[in-house]
């Protein structure tokens, strides 16, 4: 059976470019701090210039701010699904899980991206939690929720319930002889 990426290619996009980003930005200070880059916009931005301290506090900013980025980045997974099963993947590890391992679906809303959050029954490779960030939507108020997590949650019950069915299936087809089943009876009773 195929499976169907239900992540935005967003995912994938920000684990190559926010390191990408951190370098470029650490490069550009370097020159403008030590090497003298860009001296004319340096001097209008700073006319008497920067202190020590605050240049550090200007490298402890972004120190703190790419920590930021590619924590935020990186704890996102790109995810699919079949009728069965759910694949995470993350920039150099892959994994497929049945649907009936998932506990919860929950989405933030109030966050542009729309995260949303997958809780399983045990220990996945990244933790009990795996977020991911859904396809976007243009036109669509923020607040409305987003049709993957609806769609992922009734996926999850089916699997559910699926195993519900095989599971009562294989009880009553193990029944001791000379019992009869519930169904059995009812059906002797209303002759």
């Amino acid at each position: 059976m195929s499976y169907r990426v239900i992540s935005s290619r967003q995912t994938e996009l920000g684990w190559v470019t926010s390191p990408l980003i951190f370098l470029a930005g650490t490069v550009l200070l370097i020159g403008v701090f030590n090497f003298g880059w860009f001296t004319a916009y340096y001097r209008t931005l700073f006319p008497s210039g920067l202190s020590p301290v605050e240049v550090n506090l200007a490298w402890g900013g972004w120190l703190l701010f790419s920590l930021f980025s590619l924590w935020w980045t990186y704890r996102f997974k790109r995810v699919a699904v079949d009728g069965e099963s759910i694949y995470l993947a993350d920039f150099l590890q892959r994994d497929r899980l049945p649907l009936r391992e998932v506990l919860e679906v929950t989405e933030n809303r109030w966050v542009k991206t729309h995260p949303v959050t997958i809780e399983f029954a045990g220990a996945t490779r990244w933790g009990h939690h795996v977020r991911f960030i859904p396809k976007r939507r243009f036109l669509v108020p923020n607040l409305v929720s987003h049709p993957s997590v609806l769609e992922l949650r009734e996926m999850v019950r089916w699997a559910k319930l699926n195993d519900r069915v095989t599971a009562k299936l294989q009880q009553d087809s193990t029944l001791p002889s000379g019992t009869e089943s519930w169904s059995a009876a009812t059906e002797m009773k209303n002759e």
